[in-house]
C-alpha cells in the first residue's frame, strides 16, 4: 500500500543537514583558499569545517586520512561532484572568480550568460570542481 504524504514527509524530518566531504593535499593551505574565497573555516583536530554563511559545509581533511575513513576505493580521476554556489548578482559572482585566482584556484569557465544564468566555474587547489552562478 502507498504511503499518505504526511508519512512521506515524517520520513524527511529525520534528515537535517548535509555537507560534502573532500580529500586535499595540504589541509593549511585548503583552509587559507577557502577562508580567502569566503568560507568561514574552523579546525576541528584532523580536519577542516569550511561554512558558507547560509548554510552549506567542506569538511577538508589530508586526502590519506579521507581515504582511511570512507568504506570505499577512491577514484583516482574523474570528477566526483559539482558543487555549486549560489549568489546574489552578478558582481558577486566576478569577485568571488577573481579571488579563486588570486588564491591559486584555476578559472574553468570565465563569467558568463548561459542557460538562463550568469555563472563561472572554476577548481580549487586539488583540482575539485565548483561553478557560481546568480539563480
Amino acid at each position: 500500500m502507498g504511503q499518505t504524504q504526511h508519512q512521506k514527509l515524517e520520513k524527511r524530518k529525520i534528515m537535517k543537514l548535509f555537507w560534502m566531504n573532500l580529500g586535499v593535499a595540504d589541509l593549511e593551505k585548503a583552509g587559507q583558499f577557502y577562508e580567502a574565497i569566503g568560507f568561514a573555516v574552523a579546525s576541528f583536530g584532523d580536519i577542516k569545517s569550511a561554512t558558507l554563511p547560509e548554510g552549506g559545509n567542506l569538511i577538508l581533511m589530508r586526502t590519506e586520512t579521507f581515504a582511511q575513513r570512507v568504506p570505499f576505493q577512491l577514484a583516482e580521476k574523474g570528477n566526483e561532484v559539482l558543487i555549486s554556489l549560489n549568489v546574489d548578482n552578478r558582481e558577486e559572482v566576478d569577485q568571488l572568480i577573481e579571488r579563486v585566482e588570486a588564491n591559486g584556484g584555476r578559472i574553468t569557465g570565465r563569467p558568463t550568460d548561459a542557460y538562463g544564468f550568469y555563472g563561472a566555474s572554476f577548481t580549487d587547489l586539488d583540482g575539485h570542481h565548483f561553478n557560481v552562478i546568480v539563480m
